[in-house]
């Protein structure tokens, strides 16, 4: 075709227009540049110019066409720097000749950052070298945005599917093969990925349900059912490929989309859930029973003190039950000289939440009499669970009566101690009177006695026959001896009347001085001693001397007519518990009568054989329990006694 052959267009006011073929294809080109939203560009190579640039330059870049016309590099200048690289690289292959199409970052003259996709075609000259270029520039920053967003929500989609808690299937409603399973699913049904997506889900599901259908037929009905509600949420019993069964939860939701129907379906395995309810079903049961069996009543109470709950045993022990209590208080069922009290327990268990308060208060029973109870309150209106304040308490009316008889027995008794008191007292003040008259009034007759007979014996001896001093010698040792028994009695009767003053003290010492005592008192000078060391003791050190010299000053006097006597004394630790002892090898005793050593005036020997008055061990005896402790002996005729002690603590 001649390119110069005219051709008519008509002009914008619709009149012809007469243009050649060339000026027509200019004109067409121009309108093309100037109407297309992708950036045209033509550029000479060699002379570094932009020959041609759409409008469209102003929307993408920000720049109008005349920019670039008059400024070659600005289009280089735009290139994001970190995607400069690309752009030299297509380069070097359109200098090849070589049509390239690539992505790239330019930056808007607003500052913005705009993604652009770039096809550029090069012209090479006869001698090889790039001559011209024409490209076309879009700008993708929408649609990369767009897909990014897309790629996004799959994978964010994607996190939550793989991530559920519970195992999730999709079905393709039409073949019932799954599409899809999260990794709980492969793990629930412990079945490989590339398993799953060949079976459907009847591979997982016993033959019959616990309700006696067929899995397939409860399947169907499900299917039914979802066509018209979409979701669905139903128990059942699946099986993993070992052919365990599995209580599950399943959860169905059909969606339609282009005529295709998927349902999602999520799987929970309860059988955990399920035996811990059964579990807190069979722990209230019993917490139930436990509280229907109690004898103590257990109430709730509101904070305005209305009963909302009776135990059984609560009902036995105050006669009402709840429809009794209907509008009534606590205030109003307790006895009215309590009522103050009650009301300030309240408050304070009120004012302490959790801690547990007791006291004993009268309430009035459905038969109009009033009954002690006793009790324990906790506030637990802070707990939602209970929101009340738990009483529990018991009918204490018997053992208040058997206070009130005990007290009223604790007045008799304390009115006959104090008569009694009164009447040792005076025992007591008759005791002393006695006592003074035999230390005053009877010693007295008995020096006379005594002198009187020692003066006859003395001034009258030449007129007296042998029989009347013999008489008269009887005189003044029974008087002597009377005395002395007269003496020992009145010491024995004072020692329940001394104060005890203990004190750590060194039973060493006082063994000591007690042994030189007796040897200056005995006649028997002579007898062999072997003293072990002696624990200390907290005593009274001057009624525990008189327990040593009693008891050494007896082993001595009773092993006078052994010409080998030895006396022992020491002590040894048995349980715990220090025992002091004297041993002599004298004349012992016959141990059936050692009931009667420890008792006033009783003795083991005539006085013709051992001299003493029989309050000795008996004193003994006194001081050891005065002490808090004990004191026996071990004996045997003719070859000694040993006798022990044990002080209290």
């Amino acid at each position: 075709m001649n390119l110069n052959t005219p051709t008519q267009q008509p002009d914008n006011l619709g009149r012809p227009v007469v243009r050649s073929q060339q000026e027509q294809s200019i004109y067409d080109l121009s309108r093309l540049l100037e109407s297309t939203d992708e950036v045209l560009l033509f550029a000479d190579y060699k002379q570094q110019k932009i020959t041609r640039i759409s409008a469209s330059c102003y929307d993408v870049f920000g720049y109008k066409p005349e920019d670039f016309l008059v400024n070659y590099t600005l289009l280089n200048q735009i290139i994001y720097a970190e995607d400069k690289n690309v752009v030299e690289k297509n380069t070097d292959l359109l200098k090849q000749g070589i049509p390239v199409k690539y992505h790239c970052r330019i930056v808007h003259k607003n500052g913005s950052t705009r993604n652009m996709s770039v096809k550029m075609v090069p012209t090479l000259s006869s001698d090889g070298e790039l001559d011209s270029l024409c490209g076309i520039i879009r700008d993708i920053t929408t649609q990369k945005n767009t897909n990014r967003a897309l790629l996004e929500s799959e994978y964010l989609y994607r996190q939550f599917f793989e991530n559920a808690y519970e195992a999730i299937l999709v079905i393709d409603a039409s073949t019932g093969l799954i599409q899809d399973y999260n990794k709980n699913a492969l793990n629930l049904f412990k079945i490989d990925p590339s398993d799953i997506l060949v079976v459907t889900p009847a591979r997982f599901c016993p033959r019959y349900q616990p309700d006696g259908q067929k899995s397939t037929t409860k399947a169907a009905n499900i299917l039914k059912h979802l066509i018209h509600e979409r979701a669905l949420v139903c128990e059942w019993i699946l099986c993993d490929t070992t052919g365990k069964e599995i209580l599950c939860e399943l959860n169905f939701v059909s969606v339609t989309n282009n005529n295709s129907t998927h349902i999602r379906i999520s799987i929970v395995d309860v059988t955990e859930k399920k035996q811990a309810k059964a579990k807190l079903i069979q722990q209230e049961n019993l917490y139930s029973k436990l509280l229907e069996n109690i004898t103590d009543g257990v109430s709730l109470i509101n904070a305005t003190g209305e009963i909302t709950y009776q135990s059984p045993s609560a009902v036995k022990i105050m006669g009402l039950t709840l429809e009794d209590l209907h509008g009534v208080t606590i205030f109003d069922l307790v006895y009215p000289e309590d009522l103050s009290g009650l009301s300030a327990f309240f408050e304070t268990a009120y004012n302490n939440p959790g801690i547990p308060y007791s006291s004993q208060f009268r309430f009035r029973h459905k038969e109009g009499h009033y009954l002690w109870v006793e009790g324990t309150v906790s506030n637990m209106l802070h707990d939602e669970n209970i929101k009340a304040f738990i009483a529990n308490y018991r009918n204490i009316e018997e053992r208040k009566q058997a206070e009130a008889e005990i007290s009223a027995l604790n007045e008799l008794l304390e009115k006959r101690v104090k008569e009694r008191t009164a009447q040792l007292l005076e025992a007591n003040r008759e005791l002393e009177t006695f006592n003074y008259t035999v230390s005053h009034d009877l010693q007295a007759p008995l020096r006379s006695t005594c002198g009187f007979a020692k003066i006859l014996l003395e001034d009258y001896k030449d007129k007296l026959d042998e029989e009347g001093q013999r008489f008269l010698k009887i005189i003044a040792d029974s008087s002597l001896r009377m005395s002395h028994l007269i003496h020992d009695l009145l010491d024995f009767s004072r020692l329940g009347k001394q104060e005890l003053s203990k004190r750590m003290v060194s039973m060493d010492d006082i063994v000591k001085v007690v042994i030189d005592e007796v040897k200056f008192n005995t006649g028997n000078p002579h007898f062999k001693l072997q003293v072990s060391p002696l624990c200390e003791a907290e005593c009274d050190a001057s009624l525990l001397k008189q327990v040593w010299l009693n008891l050494i000053g007896n082993a001595v006097k009773y092993s006078g007519k052994n010409p080998d006597a030895v006396i022992e004394i020491g002590c040894k630790r048995v349980n715990g518990e220090v025992i002091y002892y004297v041993k002599d090898n004298g004349a012992g005793f016959d141990m059936k009568f050692a009931n009667k050593l420890f008792t006033v005036f009783k003795r083991m020997h005539h006085t013709d054989e051992f001299e003493g008055t029989g309050v000795g061990l008996a004193t003994v005896q006194r001081i050891i329990s005065r002490h808090g402790g004990r004191v026996w002996a071990e004996a045997e005729v003719n070859k000694g006694a040993t006798f022990y002690f044990v002080l209290g603590a």
